[in-house]
């Protein structure tokens, strides 16, 4: 069976999840971690996915920490605020999956970071 995503409307970046439901602290999490991948493995949204179910638990949970500590930023949590994309947003179906992994690909971590958050610092 196909993988089935789920994405907020109107879309964004950070708010993508394979589970139904409602937007998740997890999901927010969750499309740091796969934007951070993208950014350092230069890869596209797919392999970056792939990369995150195969990759160590040591080295999941340093970038998981990494994540979170963007996640609760201030500065992030107010663009989230701008951007009226919050936990408990309803999530719905996507119906075109090859499109919705070509916007993904448009936005690695440091085309976020330089483009959404211009003032922030990424090591």
């Amino acid at each position: 069976m196909a993988q089935k995503f789920y994405a907020h409307k109107p879309f964004h970046w950070m708010a993508v999840s394979d589970t139904a439901g409602d937007l998740s602290g997890t999901d927010l999490l969750w499309n740091i971690m796969r934007m951070m991948v993208m950014s350092e493995e230069d890869v596209n949204s797919r392999e970056a996915f792939e990369i995150l179910d195969e990759m160590p638990q040591e080295q999941f949970d340093e970038l998981k920490r990494n994540a979170e500590s963007w996640l609760y930023d201030p500065e992030m949590q107010a663009y989230l605020e701008r951007k009226n994309v919050k936990e408990g947003d309803r999530m719905y179906p996507v119906e075109d999956e090859e499109e919705l992994m070509s916007n993904l690909d448009e936005m690695d971590w440091e085309s976020f970071l330089s483009g959404e958050l211009p003032e922030a610092e990424w090591d």
